[in-house]
């Protein structure tokens, strides 16, 4: 893969593919980072690590410039599962619980699978919701982009950092 596009097509399909396998109403995509090189394609889980705090800054990402470099990665990809809400509703949680209380403490929390596919000349985001029952795996809706250019958040811009070789 050289392109922002190809990674995230690949990262789409994996996503669809590992939801296959799951067969309990809780099962979850693990947050994993995909690197695509002159060594071909590298899949990296980074469960718990990445969610330790500080863990995007430092210990998660500190192994990464080296096999950018080594490998000349041309693409990363991440997937993660999270947690949604609309910016009033983050305030109103926010006011009600705390700073830190959870998007899915919130009763209109959506729960979805994003993927950030980035490449040395920018990023390409797709999120998909998570449908949950009480007998069934968790599916997937339909894949979409979201109607904003770039994700901030610490991990996907350490990501464009050290792909762009700016750390």
């Amino acid at each position: 893969m050289k392109t922002r596009g190809e990674m995230a097509t690949y990262m789409r399909g994996s996503v669809a593919r590992i939801g296959v396998k799951f067969d309990k109403p809780d099962d979850d995509w693990v947050a994993t980072l995909v690197a695509s090189g002159s060594e071909g394609v590298r899949v990296y889980s980074l469960m718990p690590d990445l969610f330790e705090p500080g863990a995007t800054k430092t210990g998660t990402w500190r192994w990464l410039p080296e096999l950018v470099k080594k490998e000349n990665v041309r693409c990363l990809g991440l997937v993660m599962s999270t947690w949604a809400l609309k910016e009033d509703e983050r305030k109103e949680l926010r006011r009600e619980k705390g700073p830190n209380a959870s998007f899915g403490d919130h009763p209109n929390a959506r729960e979805q699978v994003w993927i950030a596919a980035i490449d040395r000349v920018g990023e390409e985001f797709w999120i998909a919701e998570i449908v949950r029952r009480e007998d069934a795996p968790p599916t997937l809706g339909k894949w979409e982009r979201p109607d904003f250019d770039t994700i901030g958040g610490d991990a996907v811009s350490a990501l464009r950092s050290i792909l762009r070789g700016d750390s």
